[in-house]
């Protein structure tokens, strides 16, 4: 038995499902996740789930402060949303991108332009992280909770291996519109 790769019934079309199962699920859980921070918040119930960008866990010492750690989740989340937008955008576009693979639209204008834009997405988003993380590890750099004082790396915050894979995509993405402009050249001389 083949697999199909491009086309109806293909592996295409079944990541084209799940890119879009998703993506809806993404933007439906975001706003929860936003409501029930909000809703704890202003509860005063101020020791929720750890939800930054630099995947820190605070709360699991009780000597915290937790409205530190409200603060601190809060401002990360507000730092994150170009990050989240961007990334609910590298989804849409790669759904977009597998619905036309599905479709047999391989060499199309709206590819080419699909796959620049998610690679320089995906260097956004590293961009966009690495400045939430770096903001977040200033924030508790130097923080000192019963006499312990954490210290934080913040220079080895801003190697990303997201930039290569974005550039990468770049180069995918011109070779689409140089196999692009060739099939238009073959099907000029036929």
């Amino acid at each position: 038995m083949k697999m199909n790769f491009i086309g109806e019934k293909s592996l295409s079309s079944f990541i084209y499902k799940l890119l879009k199962i998703c993506l809806i699920v993404l933007v439906v859980c975001i706003p929860l996740v936003i409501v029930g921070i909000a809703v704890d918040y202003s509860k005063g119930v101020k020791d929720f789930y750890d939800i930054t960008s630099s995947g820190l866990m605070l709360s699991f010492m009780p000597q915290v402060n937790n409205e530190f750690i409200a603060n601190y989740n809060i401002r990360s989340l507000l730092y994150n949303i170009p990050a989240i937008i961007t990334f609910i955008y590298i989804l849409y576009s790669l759904m977009k991108l597998f619905k036309d693979f599905s479709k047999n639209k391989i060499f199309e204008i709206e590819n080419f332009k699909r796959t620049r834009t998610i690679g320089v997405l995906i260097v956004l988003l590293g961009i966009f992280e690495n400045i939430a993380n770096y903001i977040s590890a200033l924030t508790i750099n130097n923080l000192t909770i019963n006499g312990i004082t954490f210290h934080t790396d913040l220079i080895s915050i801003i190697i990303d291996s997201r930039y290569v894979g974005g550039l990468i995509i770049i180069i995918i993405g011109e070779i689409f519109k140089r196999a692009i402009e060739l099939k238009k050249d073959q099907d000029l001389t036929i």
